[in-house]
């Protein structure tokens, strides 16, 4: 008598679970779970077996349970149920494989931050050295304005003791000579100035490609970063 309503337990869970051809009996996965599992607590290999493929799959309204699954899986094939080797086999084989692409998928993460990491270094060093690059340029811009304006002082004071010594000789000479060191002071100024303004001009130009050049390694570093995660999330989801 047990094991006929073991049987017919098992019967129903499979009417369940398949339908029939007719359409009379719809499929009803959670219905079939029951029968199932009632069949299999009571020691029938077949429902112990589908029981745990379900428990494995997540059916019937079950919560995915790969331990309970292979507990259920390992009583069915002690029993003889060759499917169920053959399903504890997949869902170890299934498990070798999401570990492996898990480790892949970690492994990728690490190298693509460590490359990020590397760009962002190196454009780090590329920003500092042209930050060197162009405070250098600004200071011999700076040393050759100050030049200049040296020698146009010296050269102005040279022309104002050209038109004194000359101003004893005759009236005429010295206001000439004091016109030619206004003029070439005049000049001086101009040169110091167009010197001054293209040493900022320089410097302007170099902080901005320094700049540029941090904000891309930024955004390069950033997209690595979101890649590695959206993989990161990807191999989750498929576990």
């Amino acid at each position: 008598a047990e094991a006929g309503a073991r049987d017919s337990l098992v019967t129903l869970g499979r009417a369940c679970e398949e339908g029939d051809r007719k359409g009379d009996q719809a499929i009803d996965l959670v219905q079939a779970a029951r029968f199932y599992r009632a069949a299999a607590e009571a020691g029938a290999g077949y429902a112990q077996w589908r029981l745990g493929e379900m428990l494995a799959r997540g059916q019937g309204g079950l919560t995915k349970d790969r331990l309970d699954a292979e507990r259920w899986l390992r009583t069915a094939a002690s029993q003889g149920i060759e499917e169920a080797r053959e399903a504890l086999n997949r869902i170890d084989a299934e498990e070798r494989a999401a570990k492996a692409e898990q480790e892949r998928v970690e492994r990728e993460a690490r190298d693509a931050q460590e490359k990020a990491q590397k760009e962002a270094q190196e454009a780090q060093a590329r920003m500092e050295r042209l930050e060197r690059e162009a405070e250098e340029k600004a200071a011999r811009a700076a040393k050759r304005a100050e030049e200049a304006a040296a020698r146009a002082q010296r050269e102005a004071q040279e022309a104002e003791a050209r038109a004194q010594r000359e101003a004893k000789e005759a009236e005429e000479a010295a206001a000439r000579a004091q016109q030619e060191a206004i003029e070439a002071a005049e000049r001086a100024r101009r040169q110091a100035e167009e010197a001054a303004a293209r040493a900022e001009r320089e410097k302007l130009e170099a902080q901005r490609e320094a700049e540029e050049l941090a904000a891309k390694a930024k955004r390069d570093q950033e997209a690595a970063a979101a890649a590695a995660k959206r993989e990161l999330e990807e191999a989750e989801a498929r576990r």
